[in-house]
């Protein structure tokens, strides 16, 4: 989706037009998916901290950034959690990377990828998925990682250079050479990756997120009505007649008991015994079809 087109759909959610979520959402889920994948390599955590993002990402809808992508934010709210689940995980190939060595056929190239990043800090690692994998900006990455210092860019050319030399040893760094040389080598193993977005999950995810987003959307109208309601002082009551009461009520209680003081002493008699059919008999015809209608009340109510 176009920059415009998602900054035009985040300020219509944040002045309550809900719908156009579900239109960011489908524009972004295989990219925060992947994102998640690659790092943490299960699917069932893949599809959770998934879950969990878009979740984040409707309880602050306030607070969603307009100069960058809307993919670029979901990686920052689920960046956290990602991390969270590498540190907790006690095996060496869960750490933050997938194992791209076991994907390429013996290929020596990715075998050195592999090692290198194994050498890398969990920090080293995001920046090149980052720039490599996900493809996106410096201030993006500066995003994504939570930094503010302005010191991203620095960091970044650190990484490519302590990147190049576990590929490739020395160099005489010519300008460029570090991005250069390794943009090759890692874009390689993003197209050897396979990552297969699950559309089941997808499917059932943006059901859960429409149910969502329908009653928040419905919440605002509701409050858009009672804030134009106009009301009544409590200490002004309206006058109305018993038959105005009986007519015009929606209350059925109110109608039931207006209905029962017109009734005669025999008719409630008939009527608390069951009896009702018995009284319609002695009916007179002029007054049948008016008692006939305070009955039928009556009986509705029940």
């Amino acid at each position: 989706m176009d920059l415009y087109v998602e900054r035009q759909c985040v300020q219509e959610i944040k002045k309550g037009n809900w719908k156009q979520f579900l239109l960011l959402f489908d524009a972004s889920f295989s990219a925060v998916y992947k994102y998640v994948f690659r790092r943490v390599g299960d699917r069932n955590e893949a599809e959770r901290i998934t879950r969990l993002t878009y979740l984040d990402a409707i309880s602050k809808v306030q607070e969603t950034p307009s100069e960058t992508s809307y993919a670029v934010w979901l990686y920052s709210l689920a960046r956290p959690r990602v991390f969270n689940f590498i540190n907790k995980a006690s095996f060496p190939e869960k750490q933050g990377l997938i194992d791209v060595a076991e994907k390429s056929d013996g290929d020596g190239d990715m075998e050195k990828v592999n090692k290198m990043l194994v050498k890398l800090s969990m920090e080293e690692r995001e920046i090149l998925r980052l720039k490599f994998f996900e493809e996106v900006t410096d201030g993006d990455v500066m995003l994504v990682l939570g930094s503010e210092d302005g010191s991203i860019g620095a960091k970044i050319y650190r990484v490519l250079k302590r990147a190049h030399l576990l590929l490739f040893g020395e160099s005489d760094e010519r300008h460029g050479v570090y991005f250069g040389e390794i943009s090759g080598l890692l874009s390689k193993a993003r197209d050897t990756e396979k990552i297969d977005v699950p559309e089941a999950f997808r499917l059932s995810l943006r059901a859960d997120l429409a149910g969502r987003v329908e009653k928040r959307g419905f919440a605002i109208n509701i409050d858009a009505v009672a804030e134009t309601k106009p009301t009544v002082s409590p200490w002004v009551k309206p006058e109305a007649t018993v038959e105005e009461a009986a007519k015009g009520s929606n209350d059925p209680a109110k109608i039931f008991v207006e209905a029962v003081k017109e009734m005669s002493d025999e008719e409630r008699k008939a009527w608390r015994t069951g009896k009702m059919d018995e009284v319609k008999k002695e009916e007179t015809a002029g007054n049948e079809l008016d008692k006939f209608e305070k009955r039928e009340r009556i009986l509705e109510f029940f």
